[in-house]
């Protein structure tokens, strides 16, 4: 674990006091049952664990808690007079102060996750050790450690998200939420502030596991004209989990040069339509080849009538390019169609960056024949 604080040894009760915390490198594997002993005290009583490691393995639960037991194998009491501390997730409880020689005592080591911030809202693989020092010897206690892997009820990325406004000063982003459904987690509400001029939406997938469902919230919007970009906001999801009562994502939304970014066209006009005619159109977004971006989604304003689909092309004098196809399905009735087709770019070695771009979409269908 990452260097241990400078602790200092008193005299304990039977008390609860803190110890240190380490994130692991990877999955935490189960503890063979095998492990090598720790032996507790230099020169004078000794005390003797058999298996000084325990794996929780993955555990949804925010709280765990395992005991240790610890035998004075010396011929004269051991009195446990300090334990060594570092944070204040982690605490330790002591069943008897003082050990008779070849008696067990108790050590009982637990870590609440919800004092980890870090542990808020992604799994998090969880170390923890506590140091033992008798007062008759100056020996140094081997660790007693418990680690695992927590699975947090909500899981999301909560590093600074960025984002392109276009010329137009529209912007979109989307943002991914897991929730245990295990535990009946769910979003209660959703929050931008006042310099987000945005419609938010919510769709739901089942996700890749069978605990999680993953909510994606989509937050489409505009800024003013006099906004002065960069400008630094936040995104705010409230969840009815008392752990995770609230997640805020900060969000940066960015100025698109003009130039980089290009449509052609940058509309889709359908013109005067039939009733149950399909037509599609198609438009060629390119950007330069030194910017590495795929497409992240493309969506529209009215999905039920609009058929998107996005192919990428071959580089080309130095641009890299897609194109976007949109086929229109019109309506039964005499109707306009006013729509948005938006598709944003996400930037390769980024997740947080994305671009957006904004094509209208319109047709006038004449008459009300049946499909």
């Amino acid at each position: 674990m990452n260097g241990w604080r400078r602790f200092r040894s008193r005299a304990l009760l039977f008390t609860i006091v803190c110890i240190g915390c380490a994130r692991g490198d990877g999955e935490a594997k189960p503890t063979s049952a095998t492990a090598p002993q720790s032996i507790v005290g230099g020169r004078g009583p000794i005390l003797v664990c058999a298996n000084p490691v325990f794996d929780f393995g993955k555990s949804g639960e925010s709280f765990h808690e395992h005991t240790f037991r610890l035998r004075n194998t010396s011929r004269a009491p051991a009195t446990i007079s300090a334990v060594g501390t570092s944070c204040n997730c982690t605490a330790v409880a002591l069943s008897h102060r003082t050990i008779p020689p070849g008696e067990y005592g108790e050590v009982r080591v637990s870590v609440d996750m919800n004092k980890r911030k870090s542990a808020k809202a992604r799994v998090e693989n969880f170390r923890a050790e506590a140091l033992i020092h008798i007062a008759e010897t100056e020996g140094v206690a081997q660790q007693l450690v418990v680690q695992g892997m927590y699975l947090p009820p909500v899981m999301c990325d909560t590093s600074t998200q960025r984002y392109r406004v276009d010329a137009q000063g529209k912007f979109s982003y989307r943002v991914d939420v897991k929730l245990d459904t295990h535990d009946g987690v769910d979003i209660i509400g959703v929050q931008l502030d006042a310099r987000q001029n945005a419609v938010v939406g919510i769709e739901r997938d089942a996700g890749d596991s069978e605990r999680y469902e993953t909510v994606q919230i989509m937050v489409d919007g505009t800024v003013s004209p006099e906004t002065t970009l960069p400008v630094a906001g936040q995104l705010t999801v409230w969840t009815n989990n008392d752990a995770t009562p609230e997640i805020v994502i900060p969000i940066v939304l960015e100025a698109t040069e003009s130039q980089s970014i290009q449509a052609s066209p940058d509309k889709f006009a359908f013109g005067v339509i039939e009733a149950g005619q399909r037509i599609k159109r198609t438009s060629v977004i390119s950007w330069p080849a030194s910017q590495e971006l795929t497409v992240a989604k493309v969506t529209s304003s009215l999905p039920q009538c609009l058929i998107l689909e996005s192919k990428k092309l071959p580089e080309r004098g130095g641009r890299a390019s897609i194109i976007i196809s949109c086929e229109l399905q019109a309506q039964k009735r005499n109707s306009a169609i006013d729509a948005e087709v938006r598709v944003v770019l996400q930037e390769e070695g980024a997740p947080g960056v994305g671009h957006t771009v904004t094509l209208p979409a319109s047709a006038f269908v004449k008459d009300v024949s049946t499909l």
